[in-house]
């Protein structure tokens, strides 16, 4: 057995630290927890531009524009969950207990769903993603950050305005179409609740009286099939997250599945597994080849749709 010296000993110490040290200061510099100043690649932000292509229903949203109040906003490099980091703007963890708190002081909001989406485009290098519902970019940004095209929509102010910040602050801006619309059964005006404390949680109800808070918002919606005015390509990944309208939503959806062969459809389904509008869905989805899994890729009992777990995956099988 080979006995180091004292002397040995202590040399060894001292490098040992001289590493730790120096990891610690690369990361400092090179990797900061907060991005508000990680302006690189982005002396183009303040420049207009005209959206690369104007619908005729749907409005777009021209991310390199200047954001009144961006320079507030709480911007941080999130957990990591693909090869380039995430910097992403929040909110005030106070104002939105779970999203924004999750990515401020746990980890990753749905990371389990964001890792496998990521993993399916990987593997398949011709889908593009869209995200109904983007909230705050948990899965459009790392898909940006592939170099994969995304079609996001949020109905929501702030979120939107924390995106376009996170999209310039990673230069993605020719990747995204951001749409700042409902998605809906009806092109009308629609008034978005608030949820208390929780951004994440805002609900959409078609306007009857106007807003009845100060925190409510009017926002226009569009038609799913609205999206192919935007959309160039025949194969995708879609999640869509929007609070118990997705059944609203895919109410106009024909043409668009039609034109666009969703391989995987990522569904919240909690909140509309007892709608009285399921069955037409889900007919209408067996219908076209999908069928329902969880995210653990196990099957799902068809006869029990009530049961189906908090999110779930329809599979296009061909």
């Amino acid at each position: 057995m080979r006995i180091l010296t004292k002397g040995k000993l202590k040399l060894l110490i001292t490098m040992a630290t001289l590493v730790t040290i120096t990891t610690y200061i690369i990361i400092k510099i090179f990797i900061p927890s907060n991005c508000n100043y990680a302006n690189i690649m982005t002396s183009d932000i303040q420049q207009t531009a005209t959206p690369k292509h104007v619908p005729k229903f749907g409005d777009i949203v021209n991310t390199r524009g200047t954001i009144p109040g961006a320079e507030t906003f709480n911007c941080i490099i999130t957990k990591k969950v693909a090869p380039i980091p995430v910097c992403m703007c929040i909110h005030e963890v106070t104002n939105d207990i779970h999203v924004s708190r999750v990515f401020a002081k746990y980890g990753y909001w749905e990371e389990l769903n964001v890792k496998k989406i990521l993993r399916i485009l990987q593997e398949n290098p011709t889908y593009r993603f869209i995200d109904i519902g983007s909230n705050l970019g948990g899965y459009t940004l790392p898909v940006l950050n592939m170099n994969r095209e995304v079609i996001a929509v949020d109905a929501t102010t702030v979120n939107i305005k924390r995106l376009s910040r996170s999209i310039q602050l990673s230069n993605t801006h020719h990747l995204v179409t951001l749409y700042h619309n409902a998605i809906y059964s009806e092109r009308t005006e629609m008034v978005i609740k608030a949820g208390d404390k929780n951004i994440g949680g805002s609900q959409t109800d078609i306007v009857k009286q106007g807003a009845q808070s100060t925190k409510d918002e009017i926002v226009k919606s569009i038609y799913m099939d609205d999206l192919l005015e935007t959309i160039n390509f025949t194969d995708a990944v879609m999640k869509i997250d929007i609070e118990g309208s997705e059944l609203h939503a895919f109410k106009k959806s024909q043409n668009f599945l039609d034109k666009v062969k969703v391989h995987y459809i990522f569904m919240e389904w909690v909140f509309i597994k007892n709608s009285p509008m399921r069955e037409t869905f889900l007919a209408s989805m067996y219908r076209r080849g999908y069928v329902p899994y969880d995210l653990f890729d196990k099957p799902l009992d068809k006869q029990t749709p009530s049961m189906w777990p908090w999110d779930i995956v329809l599979t296009l099988i061909t």
